[in-house]
């Protein structure tokens, strides 16, 4: 039987025709999806962080914490008692899945922070009994533990909130008028 005298068959152009649409309406959203992943690889923006599991770190309790008025409630690790101050981010790179680090005191202090065996910088921010920002700083890593520098709150505080550099303004707390209201459990 000689092909050639068969007639075209329907069916196999309606298919090329519809994969040549297809790949007509999906091609711009390739090369779009394309662009915002290098634009946001490429303009130095913080990009929002990857919902990690949380399981518990000892000697840590976790607490809750909302900033300003929103509705958005975060997790973070708490350290309320000396023995979680004094271990604080030593030897961890990450919070395991927490949002931040949150240190409570039972009155105003003006204790100094270090990161004496802290493999990572971390943004610090000082806030008063009513949630205020007070101040704020990066530290920088001191993973060895020798010669560490100290870093103080240019007035008093009640809580300190420590994350990876740059966690404090994802959060929204690295700004003029920034305010956290600490306290609950995180669910």
């Amino acid at each position: 039987m000689d092909y050639d005298d068969e007639p075209p068959r329907p069916r196999l152009h309606l298919r090329i025709i519809a994969i040549a649409i297809a790949i007509a309406l999906l091609l711009p959203v390739l090369i779009g999806t394309g662009v915002v992943i290098y634009r946001s690889l490429t303009d130095n923006r913080e990009l929002p962080a990857l919902e990690m599991e949380r399981s518990p770190i000892p000697p840590f309790r976790s607490v809750r914490f909302r900033v300003g008025d929103g509705d958005d409630l975060y997790c973070a690790l708490l350290a309320a008692t000396d023995q979680a101050q004094q271990q604080g981010m030593q030897q961890r790179s990450d919070l395991g899945g927490y949002d931040a680090m949150v240190f409570a005191f039972g009155a105003d202090v003006a204790t100094a922070f270090t990161n004496h065996f802290v493999p990572i910088d971390l943004s610090i921010g000082w806030f008063d009994a009513r949630g205020r920002l007070v101040d704020q700083t990066t530290m920088d890593a001191c993973p060895d533990g020798n010669d560490c520098p100290t870093y103080a709150s240019k007035d008093p505080f009640r809580y300190a909130i420590e994350t990876p550099v740059g966690g404090l303004s994802a959060l929204g707390l690295a700004g003029s008028g920034s305010v956290v209201h600490v306290g609950g459990g995180c669910s």
